[in-house]
């Protein structure tokens, strides 16, 4: 079941298509009702995640990034691991100071992230597993297919203009930056079947990155890096 919702009134829309099969017409046949009442269609309710439990195989996400889709938890273990003070008092403390209250600017949203990424950059294992439990995490949802965009330079040890944390530097090449996320997310495909793919995207404020990030995606064409992105706050 999916779920419309609009003007206290709330419609389920029967059947979902099989993976592969979402298509125009499904949508016409299905949706078109509902958007002509201006109801929003939302997602069927979420499920404990639980590799356990069977989920509808059919969704597709074509936009996310990993770097702000770290578990809390991985947050929080390496910030012990490596003695990194994020100013997080305890796992709760990390929820709320990781994510917004209210509507704002994406300035604002995006302010916190410089600080917890200090325990992945240089980290080739630390960026494999994020990539990893980010893929599950996606598949424990239904997702079947999933492209999720990295600052290759932004993860580099050599390269990174993010504070670094302590401990040896793993990751000091972009290359070593695809490599290790890459691994994460076929070994995610091994075990569940998602393929995770790779966006290399780069900031409108750093043009110097964009050779490098065009030379990669040429490189690893049909190895895991589908395309290229150019990400920044607009004005």
């Amino acid at each position: 079941y999916w779920y419309a919702r609009g003007d206290e009134k709330e419609v389920s829309i029967r059947g979902a298509p099989a993976p592969g099969r979402l298509c125009r017409s499904y949508a016409r046949g299905a949706f078109e009702p509902c958007l002509q009442q201006r109801l929003l269609i939302l997602p069927p309710p979420r499920r404990a995640l639980n590799m356990a439990v069977p989920f509808p195989r059919f969704r597709v996400m074509l936009h996310t990034h990993l770097d702000g889709h770290i578990r809390h938890t991985t947050i929080m273990e390496y910030s012990k691991k490596k003695k990194i003070d994020l100013g997080y008092a305890n796992l709760q403390d990390c929820l709320r100071k990781t994510r917004p209250i209210k509507p704002s600017t994406l300035q604002n949203y995006l302010k916190e992230m410089p600080n917890y990424l200090r325990v992945i950059v240089g980290d080739r294992d630390a960026l494999t597993r994020i990539a990893y439990e980010a893929a599950i995490d996606q598949a424990n949802c239904g997702i079947i297919y999933s492209e999720m965009r990295l600052f290759a330079q932004m993860m580099s040890s050599s390269m990174s203009s993010l504070p670094k944390g302590s401990g040896p530097m793993t990751l000091n090449t972009t290359r070593e930056v695809v490599d290790a996320t890459l691994a994460g997310f076929f070994k995610a495909e091994q075990e569940c079947g998602i393929k995770t793919r790779l966006v290399l995207a780069c900031f409108r404020d750093k043009p110097e990155w964009a050779d490098e990030v065009v030379t990669l995606c040429q490189e690893y064409k049909g190895k895991g890096v589908v395309g290229m992105d150019v990400c920044g706050v607009f004005a």
